[in-house]
């Protein structure tokens, strides 16, 4: 997630792939472990992106694959060396991001 708002901002947090939970890998707005492991974000509430920030979320023991089937297919479809960084664009691309029309795609 990327904010360049001079605001707060709200994102709605995508389904985790199957029986697995979204885990805040980094935020840079805050401090994490060094580890970078910090705590389980849930979906049912917007994860609030602090001004000029960005956030990475993981999902505990998945890769790739399995959240929604229209994120697969643009993640096969973007292709490239590593599968992790086509869904995750994948996902930012599902999202809007960097830029969503007015009145959807």
């Amino acid at each position: 997630m990327f904010n360049a708002e001079d605001k707060p901002m709200s994102f709605a947090i995508p389904p985790a792939p199957n029986d697995c939970r979204w885990r805040l890998a980094i935020d840079t707005s805050q401090d994490l472990p060094v580890t970078g492991l910090g705590p389980f974000v849930e979906r049912d509430r917007p994860y609030v992106l602090e001004s000029r920030s960005s956030a990475l979320l993981i999902a505990a023991g998945v890769t790739t694959g399995g959240a929604d089937p229209s994120i697969d297919h643009f993640a096969e479809t973007m292709g490239g060396d590593d599968p992790s960084t086509a869904y995750a664009a994948a996902i930012l691309w599902y999202q809007g991001y960097p830029y969503s029309p007015p009145g959807g795609v």
